[in-house]
């Protein structure tokens, strides 16, 4: 069973300047990499014509980390995976949320390589409406009922 973890961030809110500099982002992430027990082994970068942004991704032996940045949003999405028990995705996640120093963020944590039951591995999905929700969505059919509603014609 291979242990590994996944850390997929949204970054909101972040630096102008950082998600513009792919000359600094790539030795400050190689340099959190190799602190993590994470060396580089490889790295791509990928400039986007469209808005200046750029895409980075750098692999290690057991896995790698992708960031995409979208400057005119202030928008980033970071990518953390390692398969290896002995290295620390929440810090390299940590360190990339400083680096960009993004106001807001949100993080999925994902277990890997987890071969448990098949019920496990298959997707589920779960739909759930709040009872706010519900009494908004039927007042909003009322409303508009007693909209298209036409009045009785007198013949």
């Amino acid at each position: 069973m291979l242990p590994g973890r996944q850390i997929i961030l949204d970054l909101y809110n972040c630096d102008f300047d950082r998600l513009n500099d792919q000359a600094d982002l790539l030795p400050a992430l190689e340099k959190i990499m190799a602190d993590s027990a994470m060396p580089a082994l490889s790295y791509s970068v990928q400039p986007h014509d469209e808005d200046g942004g750029f895409s980075i991704a750098v692999f290690h032996r057991h896995g790698h980390v992708v960031i995409h940045t979208f400057p005119a949003t202030g928008f980033a999405t970071a990518d953390v995976f390692s398969a290896a028990a002995d290295t620390a995705v929440e810090k390299v996640s940590t360190k990339i949320k400083q680096i960009l120093k993004s106001e807001r963020n949100k993080n999925t944590i994902l277990k890997r390589g987890d071969f448990g039951s098949l019920n496990d591995m298959r997707p589920t999905m779960k739909r759930q409406i709040k009872a706010w929700r519900r009494v908004r969505n039927t007042s909003a059919k009322m409303l508009s009922m007693l909209k298209n509603k036409t009045p009785p014609s007198i013949d």
